[in-house]
């Protein structure tokens, strides 16, 4: 994968980024990784929201299972739901690095 951010340069290893001003972080730019690793290129924001997208989905799937079974919450499992929903928030923010 490439990275939009990623110019030629002299400097450096050959490549600079945009994003940060000084070399890319990869001999070879990758957007994808570089979201993953730093949080940063163009590629953030989607990683991102597919990060929210994984936590919101298994936030779904224990509501949706609890509700199939129709019985009270435990503490445990209103810790877990509460855990997901925390997460989501984070995401939302951009604070979380690595899912």
């Amino acid at each position: 994968m490439s990275c939009s951010a990623a110019k030629s340069s002299s400097q450096y290893h050959g490549w600079e980024c945009k994003v940060s001003g000084g070399a890319c972080m990869f001999l070879v730019p990758n957007s994808k990784a570089c979201a993953e690793e730093f949080g940063e290129s163009p590629y953030a924001l989607v990683y991102n929201i597919e990060k929210l997208k994984l936590v919101l989905f298994n936030a779904v799937t224990i509501l949706a299972s609890l509700d199939s079974h129709n019985h009270d919450l435990t503490i445990s499992e209103r810790k877990q739901i509460n855990e997901l929903m925390l997460k989501a928030q984070e995401v939302l923010r951009g604070g979380i690095e690595h899912a």
